[in-house]
């Protein structure tokens, strides 16, 4: 079974670090993003299952 995409956003480095390490060690596939338009670009490059914004 192919691993589920997660796209993390939010515009603190250390959170998308900690809160992509959680998600790893859960079986996730992981993509971050700092921004709005890092966001839109991710969405269109990796195709998540789900977006999740930390702020």
């Amino acid at each position: 079974m192919a691993k589920k995409r997660i796209l993390v956003v939010d515009d603190e480095q250390n959170i998308l670090d900690l809160v992509g390490v959680i998600l790893e060690a859960e079986g996730y596939e992981v993509s971050k993003a700092r921004s709005g338009d890092e966001c839109v670009g991710a969405i269109q490059e990796v195709h998540p299952h789900l977006t999740c914004w930390t702020s």
